[in-house]
């Protein structure tokens, strides 16, 4: 499958960084700032540690490029619409679903990792509403609505649940936060016994999600695709190992020198994902996705051992 995911203004996985107009003429980009040249079939996927590839969001606190507005809900709401169907077979089937089941398509599906949330001013006013991030991603109407605010606004084949990868973590015990403007914090990491005790009930405490696919399935049409997703078992364990995302020294010393612990904490984190994942299916997922944003550096046995088999065995659980 292809998937185009975002950093704004970045440049993109095959070095694209050249600015443009509102016409595109730059670098071929269409009006909705995509890069023509590289939306094509072969198009190869990101690296397994992030995405790096090309946006058309508006950084918080950034003006636009010259010439650039981002356009409105109201301005794309039909050219959205319209732009979706373009070069589309008769079935109502999601773009990125035929794609994944193998089919060949005249251009790879689009859907950014990062379409909702704060670039948007729409997005910016309903997060004033709820006390902190974590209540925001546990309210339903409002996730909901974050999730389909990018949809009104760009021709997109895709929408991926609004939520965090360390909604997990909390619902396993360990104290999650997010200071206002900084990374987030994470507590001390809880002991495995009482996190493998949590397993089951994790999958509840995390319901709200559930919910809000189900509301967002209702409202999509029927040629776009919904995606749930989750953190990656390796990635995950790097944020409660360290407390925080920005150094990841600790969890690489903590894998080579407590083995047998990492692997414990990862088969917790790969059985309370899959049940995760599985959950988010039931509820209107179309297409699940892992994001393993932290696996470039270990050594080809370690990657193995935390990337490779932990991924394996969440699929061969989600696929039973």
């Amino acid at each position: 499958s292809i998937s185009i995911g975002c950093r704004p203004y970045a440049r993109d996985s095959q070095g694209c960084d050249q600015t443009w107009d509102k016409r595109g003429a730059a670098c071929g980009r269409d009006r909705y700032g995509l890069c023509r040249r590289r939306l094509s079939p072969g198009l190869t996927g990101p690296t397994t540690s992030s995405f790096q590839t090309i946006s058309f969001f508006q950084e918080e606190g950034r003006e636009p490029e010259t010439g650039v507005r981002v356009p409105s809900p109201g301005d794309l709401s039909l050219t959205a619409r319209a732009a979706l169907r373009l070069g589309m077979s008769d079935t109502t089937k999601p773009r990125l679903l035929r794609t994944l089941a193998g089919e060949t398509l005249e251009r790879p599906p689009v859907w950014f990792m990062r379409q909702a949330g704060r670039s948007l001013p729409e997005y910016r006013e309903l997060r004033t509403k709820a006390p902190d991030f974590i209540a925001f991603c546990h309210n339903p109407q409002m996730a909901a609505e974050a999730t389909l605010q990018p949809m009104r606004r760009f021709p997109l084949d895709a929408a991926i649940v609004f939520a965090d990868i360390l909604l997990l973590p909390k619902a396993l015990g360990q104290k999650v936060w997010f200071e206002a403007g900084e990374e987030p914090r994470l507590g001390e990491l809880p002991a495995l016994s009482a996190m493998e005790a949590e397993i089951e009930a994790s999958t509840g405490r995390l319901s709200e999600i559930g919910e809000t696919l189900t509301r967002v399935r209702a409202e999509l049409e029927p040629e776009r695709a919904l995606i749930g997703f989750a953190g990656a078992p390796w990635t995950v364990a790097t944020y409660m190992i360290e407390g925080r995302g920005s150094d990841r020294s600790g969890a690489r010393t903590y894998a080579y020198q407590h083995p047998e612990d990492l692997d414990r904490l990862l088969d917790i984190l790969v059985e309370s994902t899959a049940r995760y994942l599985v959950m988010q299916a039931k509820a209107g997922a179309q297409a699940l996705k892992l994001f393993e944003s932290w696996a470039e550096g270990p050594a080809e046995d370690v990657f193995e051992r935390i990337v490779i088999r932990p991924h394996a065995a969440i699929i061969e659980t989600v696929r039973a």
